[in-house]
């Protein structure tokens, strides 16, 4: 809230999209009844993806500034400075073998959102609509999910042959576990993206930062107007 366009009420409406993560996650547990320790390991990434995005959709005005691959790596280097501190803080700033694993998961997440939203805008720059660009962040967030743990995997099937030997067993893995991984990311993102489609303060910035015009509040119909350029769109 540091920054000045972020000195109003309508900009204290990002934290309901946390409220609402947090509180779907926690039925989730009590559900599933997930154990205690993969409460934590999990809880730690979604509450740091959270925050990431959070902090994001605060500063996307001051990213618009920016144009191109800067802006998208802006994006990134922001995120990763806030899941760094993140994880670390829940480490009490201390090295942790669970450290680089938390890290590692958490860059991927963040970097298949930004390029997932990147990607989407580009598939929907003639077309715009709210249902069409959430459904599209559906196609493109599994999807590069399952490219990012495919590279992951195919190193080490490279160099153990017992691995290459399952390949089949590998693939089919790969593919259940990209797609859980990216579901559960669309979630999280989800009510972000609701909150820039309703609340003007938030939608005036997506048309800004995606190069876009702004989708009405109801019903999801173009506004008249032509939006401002600004980077992450450009990437693509």
């Amino acid at each position: 809230m540091l920054i000045r366009e972020n000195r109003c009420r309508p900009a204290w409406l990002i934290w309901l999209p946390v409220f609402v993560v947090f509180a779907l996650w926690g039925m989730f547990c009590q559900v599933l009844g997930i154990p205690s320790s993969s409460i934590e390991q999990f809880g730690l990434l979604i509450s740091t993806v959270l925050l990431a995005l959070a902090v994001l959709w605060l500063v996307s005005g001051w990213l618009g500034r920016f144009s191109g691959i800067a802006s998208f790596f802006l994006a990134f280097l922001l995120m990763a400075i806030v899941g760094i501190i993140g994880i670390f803080s829940n480490f009490s700033f201390q090295w942790d073998r669970n450290v680089t694993p938390c890290i590692l998961v958490y860059g991927i997440s963040v970097f298949v959102l930004l390029l997932a939203i990147a990607l989407t805008r580009r598939c929907c720059r003639k077309k715009f609509g709210a249902k069409r660009f959430l459904l599209f962040l559906l196609l493109w967030i599994p999807v590069f999910i399952m490219a990012s743990i495919l590279v992951y995997m195919g190193i080490f099937v490279i160099f153990e042959e017992n691995l290459r030997r399952m390949i089949l067993m590998v693939l089919f893995q790969v593919i259940i576990s990209s797609s859980v991984m990216g579901i559960a990311l669309y979630i999280i993102l989800l009510p972000f993206m609701i909150l820039a489609f309703r609340s003007g303060f938030y939608r005036r910035r997506l048309g800004r930062c995606l190069n876009l015009p702004a989708p009405a509040a109801e019903g999801g119909n173009l506004e008249a107007g032509q939006p401002e350029n600004v980077g992450i769109d450009d990437i693509t």
